[in-house]
C-alpha cells in the first residue's frame, strides 16, 4: 500500500497548517491524479474528487472506465481505467461489454511509482497555491515597513521571517553595512520586491529603503511634510552615498529656498537626516524641467561644460572640466552612477581637453562659462594626471560590479591618502595603532613529507620598526631583524637580502 495515511487526513492536516481552504486542496489533489493518469494511463478519463464525512474518507470516480469481458486479463493498472463485466453488473444489471461506467478507484490501486508521481504533482500544486498567496498578500506593501525577525547573517546577505511565518531575503544591495543587524532579533525591514514565482525567496527586504528616507526628510523637514517641497526622485548605494532631486510644489505660489530648506541652518536638517540612515551621504539635487539644467545640477560636485545628445538619439556625453573628469566620476563611479540613476539616463564622461582634441562640439549648455573653467583648471592644489585618452561610459543598466576606464588621476588626492598611509605607518610603529584584544595564533602545519614547518615569531615585530624608525637603516639591521623571525626555508631559500638596498628606507620611515 503506497499511501499508508488516509489521504483525507494529509488533506486536513495541509488545511489546517497552511491555512487553505479544504476544498481547494481536495481541487489540487485530482488536478495532480488527473495529471498523471493523462499522462500515463487514459488521456480521455473523466475524474472526480469528493469528500465523504460520514466515512471520513476521499471517494475518486473514474466516470469513464470501459466494461471489458471477464476472461480479459487486467495489463499493470489497468483496473484504473477499465472494470469487468462482473464488476460493472454489480453497478448496472443492464451493462454490457463495452459500455462505459462510472466506478470508484481504490488510491490503493495506484502503484509506488505512479502514486509518488501524483504526490510531487500534489505538492507543487500546493506549493503554487503558496507562492500566489505570498504574492498577492505582499506585492501590495511594497515599500511598506513591516516587523521581521532575524533567522541568519552571513554578514553581506540575511533572511528574516515576516509575522505570518513568511520567510524573506535582504540581498547585499538593499543592505545598509552601517546599520548593525546584531542589536536585536526584531528588525523594521522594507518589503523591497516580490516575486510571483522564484525558486528561492519572493521577498525581499531591505533597511535602507528609498521609502525610509523619505519618511526621516519628512520629519526632519517640514516643508516636504506640508506638501510645499516635492521629493522627485533618489537615486542611492546603501550606506554609502544618494542623491536626491527636490522641487516646489507647482501648486504652490511663494517663493520658497528649496535647497536651504533641506539643508537647515548649519546643516542640522540635512545632517539629521544622515545620523538617522545609517550615515548615508546625501546630495541635494535641485529639479529642472529643463534637461540640460538637471543633469548638470545632479552631477554635482562637478561642475558641467557641455551636454551633447549622441547620433543614437537617447545617450549624452558629458564635458566636464579636466581638473573635474575625477570628481565626475567619484570614487569607484559612485558619482557618475547615482547621476545615471537620478535621471534615467546613459552618459558619457569625457574632459574638455579630450573633446576638444576629439573635435567635439562644445556646446557651454552646462553650469559654467569658458572664464569659469579657465579658473578652475588654473586653480592652486589641482594637479591632475592624464592616463590615456579613453572616455567614461556609465549605463542605466549598469551593474553594481561596474569599474570605469582609466579616468584622470587626482594628484591631490593620491597625495592625500599616501601621507595617510605613512601616518599609520608611524602609528603602529610608535604604538599608537592598536588592534585591541586581538592576539593571533599561527599553529603547526605540515608539509608532504609530514616535516613540520617552523612558525613565524610575530612577538618583536613592534619593536623590529621602532628600530627601523629610530636608527639609520642598513642591510645589516635588515639582517639583525631577520634573526628575530623564522622562515620558511622553501620560501627563503631564494633570497639573498645583500642583493638589495635599503637606503631608501630611512626616507619613507
Amino acid at each position: 500500500m503506497p499511501n499508508k495515511l488516509n489521504p483525507l487526513d494529509l488533506i486536513k492536516f495541509i488545511s489546517k497548517s497552511k491555512e487553505m481552504n479544504i476544498n481547494d486542496i481536495v481541487k489540487f489533489l485530482l488536478n495532480a491524479i488527473e495529471r498523471i493518469v493523462h499522462s500515463q494511463l487514459d488521456p480521455d478519463a473523466k475524474l472526480s474528487l469528493s469528500i465523504d464525512e460520514d466515512e471520513n474518507r476521499l471517494i475518486l470516480i473514474n466516470e469513464s472506465k470501459i466494461v471489458i469481458s471477464n476472461d480479459e486479463e487486467y495489463e499493470k493498472e489497468s483496473n484504473l481505467i477499465d472494470i469487468k463485466l462482473s464488476e460493472a453488473l454489480l453497478i448496472d444489471p443492464t451493462i454490457m461489454v463495452g459500455d462505459v461506467i462510472a466506478s470508484e478507484i481504490k488510491f490503493d490501486d495506484f502503484s509506488r511509482t505512479t502514486f509518488s508521481k501524483i504526490e510531487q504533482s500534489f505538492k507543487l500544486e500546493i506549493l503554487n497555491l503558496e507562492k500566489s498567496k505570498i504574492y498577492n498578500k505582499f506585492f501590495p506593501l511594497i515599500g511598506e515597513q513591516v516587523d521581521a525577525k532575524l533567522e541568519e547573517d552571513n554578514g553581506r546577505t540575511a533572511t528574516f521571517i515576516l509575522e505570518d511565518g513568511t520567510h524573506c531575503l535582504m540581498p547585499t544591495k538593499f543592505r545598509n553595512m552601517n546599520i548593525s543587524l546584531s542589536d536585536s532579533d526584531y528588525h523594521k525591514v522594507f518589503i523591497e520586491e516580490v516575486y510571483e514565482n522564484s525558486r528561492d525567496y519572493q521577498v525581499l527586504v531591505s533597511n535602507s529603503s528609498s521609502s525610509r528616507i523619505r519618511e526621516v526628510l519628512k520629519i526632519e523637514v517640514p516643508e516636504i511634510d506640508n506638501g510645499t517641497i516635492q521629493i522627485v526622485a533618489i537615486s542611492r548605494i546603501p550606506g554609502v552615498r544618494a542623491k536626491i532631486s527636490f522641487r516646489k510644489n507647482p501648486d504652490v505660489e511663494q517663493n520658497i529656498d528649496i535647497i536651504g530648506s533641506i539643508i537647515g541652518q548649519g546643516g542640522q536638517r540635512i545632517n539629521s537626516v544622515s545620523s538617522k540612515i545609517g550615515g548615508e551621504k546625501i546630495d541635494v539635487i535641485l529639479y529642472s524641467d529643463d534637461f540640460n539644467e538637471y543633469i548638470s545640477n545632479a552631477m554635482s560636485p562637478s561642475k558641467v561644460i557641455s551636454i551633447n545628445l549622441k547620433p543614437n538619439g537617447k545617450d549624452y556625453l558629458i564635458i566636464v572640466p579636466d581638473k573635474h573628469n575625477t570628481i565626475a566620476i567619484g570614487k569607484q563611479g559612485i558619482n557618475v552612477k547615482l547621476t545615471v540613476e537620478l535621471t534615467k539616463t546613459n552618459i558619457d564622461i569625457i574632459s574638455h581637453s579630450d573633446a576638444k582634441d576629439r573635435n567635439i562640439d562644445i556646446l557651454w549648455n552646462g553650469n559654467v562659462n569658458p572664464e569659469q573653467v579657465a579658473q578652475i583648471e588654473a586653480s592652486d592644489g589641482q594637479r591632475s594626471f592624464q592616463s590615456d585618452r579613453r572616455n567614461t561610459r556609465w549605463n542605466n543598466n549598469s551593474s553594481e560590479g561596474n569599474r570605469y576606464n582609466s579616468p584622470n588621476l587626482n594628484m591631490d588626492e593620491f597625495d592625500k591618502e599616501l601621507a595617510e598611509y605613512k601616518t599609520e605607518i608611524n602609528e603602529f610603529a610608535s604604538g599608537e595603532f592598536s588592534f585591541g584584544d586581538f592576539t593571533p595564533s599561527y599553529s603547526d602545519y605540515e608539509n608532504n613529507n609530514g616535516n613540520k614547518k617552523s612558525n613565524m615569531n610575530f612577538s618583536n615585530i613592534k619593536e623590529s620598526i621602532q628600530d627601523i624608525n629610530s636608527k639609520k637603516s642598513s642591510p645589516k639591521d635588515l639582517k639583525d631583524i631577520e634573526k628575530s623571525f623564522q622562515f620558511d626555508s622553501d620560501l627563503a631559500s631564494d633570497i639573498d637580502f645583500n642583493d638589495y638596498d635599503f637606503s631608501d628606507f630611512d626616507e619613507d620611515f
